[in-house]
């Protein structure tokens, strides 16, 4: 009997995808007791892939992600779409059957990614315990590439708003009051939300998820560039800032929208950071409100790593009680909560995709910083 393959790819060295990537046939895994082995049709990539590849030993070190010796080869990915090739002898049936279809994120950083056609994972809990591996049923009306863009970017903007910024995700019944209701009386109530990097794949689905929830009532400010300006504005930000002629920090301290009760932070840089009691709400009521959350640190390259990690090499972020550079923070519940997301109309922006065998080229195009939305590989072709 012919052994089955699963095809992948993998990079043996540090240094950016484009370049370091190497085809390679591996066996098909075999799912221990309490795994699932998907079969995936599509895989995201995500910025951060190129981050860890790049990364020194030392930074990946203080990371917790690995040894100080690192252990090659290693799979990059994260996002994917597919169906259930098998399960484990303890698997719940009522969750996952072999032919289902699903989606989402395997955080093992470690190289253990999604860029490979068969991946064995240990699915995360029901009852809404974070995991490393999150998988969902695919919603119907998503193709395997619409879905393999989804869950990066949705669980990144729902622990940035929700778990940091401390805004309500509604649930259908708050949405539909708020439907019966009507709108407000213009936008001048309400909570308000300031984007920075608004036509980026996470800044366009946080536009969207902020239009979601009526506490912000459509208060959203947004920063881009004049060319992405009414895109933006599509997506339903009520004020576009243009980085490229205005200062973003003067703009936004006068913005009819200020003190912003979140500033989500999709660029990087520090800014903002001297400016944050004068943009941020201050409320003695309820300290929660006005915070500001970093998906990226103070760091402007794109190649490096970002996150909590830069509060370690720039200290100057440390002590700000209103400051979060955040860590992704995914469950099942949380992304459950994408199918509402959905069905009220979201959705998620995508740039290109590319064939399997063109996985190089894919990094290629993200490595860029010229993608507008997710670059997505598609196996199928």
């Amino acid at each position: 009997m012919r052994m089955q393959i699963n095809k992948a790819f993998q990079f043996t060295h540090q240094g950016p995808l484009s370049t370091t990537l190497e085809p390679v046939d591996r066996p098909v895994p075999e799912p221990e007791a309490e795994q699932i082995v998907v079969k995936i049709l599509a895989a995201a990539l995500n910025p951060v892939d190129v981050q860890l590849s790049s990364s020194s030993d030392a930074i990946l070190g203080m990371m917790q992600v690995q040894p100080a010796s690192p252990t090659y080869p290693k799979i990059p990915g994260m996002d994917f779409s597919g169906t259930i090739h098998a399960v484990g002898t303890s698997i719940d049936r009522a969750r996952f059957n072999v032919g289902d279809e699903v989606f989402g994120l395997a955080m093992d950083i470690t190289g253990k990614g999604t860029l490979q056609e068969y991946l064995a994972m240990t699915p995360s809990p029901a009852d809404g315990t974070q995991g490393s591996h999150v998988v969902i049923k695919k919603p119907e009306g998503l193709t395997h590439v619409q879905a393999a863009a989804m869950p990066l970017v949705y669980s990144t903007i729902y622990t940035g708003f929700v778990h940091h910024g401390h805004l309500t995700y509604p649930s259908e019944a708050t949405q539909n009051e708020q439907q019966q209701q009507g709108p407000a009386a213009g936008k001048e109530k309400g909570k308000s939300v300031l984007v920075l990097g608004g036509s980026g794949g996470t800044g366009s689905m946080a536009i969207q998820f902020a239009t979601q929830i009526p506490e912000v009532n459509g208060r959203i400010v947004a920063s881009c560039s004049a060319k992405n300006a009414s895109f933006v504005e599509s997506l339903g930000a009520a004020e576009v800032i243009d980085y490229t002629s205005q200062n973003v920090v003067e703009a936004a301290l006068n913005s009819p929208y200020a003190p912003f009760d979140l500033i989500y932070d999709c660029v990087g840089g520090a800014d903002f950071i001297p400016h944050l009691d004068e943009l941020l709400v201050n409320d003695p009521e309820d300290p929660r409100r006005g915070m500001y959350v970093t998906i990226v640190g103070d760091k402007t390259g794109r190649d490096s790593m970002g996150g909590p990690i830069t509060n370690d090499l720039n200290p100057v972020q440390k002590d700000r009680k209103r400051y979060v550079c955040m860590m992704l923070e995914a469950s099942t519940t949380q992304f459950e909560t994408m199918y509402t997301f959905l069905e009220r109309g979201g959705q998620v922006l995508i740039d290109s995709t590319f064939g399997f065998n063109d996985a190089a080229k894919a990094y290629a195009r993200l490595e860029s910083a010229r993608a507008v939305g997710k670059v997505v590989v598609d196996f199928t072709k």
